[in-house]
């Protein structure tokens, strides 16, 4: 009985621990075209890296370049610049502050 009891709750809590997050893990082409771009400039500073957030409720991907960043969203249309010679922070209106990281894809 004890071992019923035990294999329920481990489904429970395995049900429990799935969110809608974990769902969709798959890097877009088009992102994964830019990782590559990325890769083959063998010249490129350090730093340079491509991550996923999530923001404004849906993924965005940050292609940091050392001294800005661009944000894209799925379908790779640029919805933002961060950093660069002013310092920007914000994209759409939006402190990306508010961003939650959930994977970094490729680092330099």
């Amino acid at each position: 009985m004890k071992r019923i009891t035990a294999l329920y709750a481990l489904l429970i809590v395995s049900v429990l621990s799935c969110s809608k997050e974990d769902m969709g893990n798959e890097i877009p082409a088009c992102v994964l075209k830019k990782v590559n771009e990325l890769k083959a400039n063998d010249e490129g500073p350090q730093g340079v890296s491509m991550s996923e957030y999530l923001f404004e409720g849906r993924r965005v991907y940050v292609e940091n370049k050392g001294t800005f960043a661009l944000v894209y969203d799925k379908n790779c249309n640029t919805i933002g610049m961060l950093g660069g010679f002013a310092g920007n922070t914000k994209v759409n209106g939006r402190d990306f502050a508010e961003a939650k990281l959930t994977r970094e894809i490729w680092k330099r």
